[in-house]
């Protein structure tokens, strides 16, 4: 996967906010004032579209959503064979099972990390003079002048 087409999946913000074409990048700022404008009354300038595909292996099945910004999304369920047989999804796959033992073990060291640190955390009670309750009692104490 090159880096252009991994920014645009990583980075959300980036593959929604204007039409992406590689070959053309002088009107990326243009497009994105014109996404960027929001007036329900007049329907959007760009054709962008964000496509959402969840894939549940044990379940066999797949869920597309497919919709613009700023609508409700339209939504299919798919079968898992026939959504995996696409040459891009199956590579994006492949990858990323290559790689998700790497995330799992930085996560786990993540949490570990996070883990350790809180647990040694320790307040240290100070030890308070014996006729510290009666000191406090006179400070309770309201006094008229």
């Amino acid at each position: 996967m090159n880096n252009q087409n991994q920014e645009s999946v990583t980075n959300s913000e980036a593959s929604y906010s204007s039409d992406f074409n590689p070959n053309n990048n002088n009107n990326l700022e243009e497009d994105d004032e014109i996404s960027e404008q929001d007036d329900s009354n007049n329907p959007p300038k760009t054709k962008t579209y964000i496509i959402t595909i969840q894939i549940h292996p044990e379940e066999g099945q797949a869920i597309l959503s497919i919709g613009i910004r700023n609508a409700p999304p339209i939504i299919k369920t798919i079968d898992y064979q026939e959504i995996t047989s696409q040459p891009a999804i199956k590579d994006c796959i492949r990858e990323l099972e290559e790689i998700l033992p790497k995330i799992i073990e930085t996560a786990e060291k993540a949490i570990n990390t996070t883990s350790n640190s809180t647990q040694t955390r320790q307040v240290q009670q100070r030890e308070l003079p014996k006729d510290y309750q009666k000191a406090e009692s006179n400070k309770k104490q309201l006094s008229l002048f």
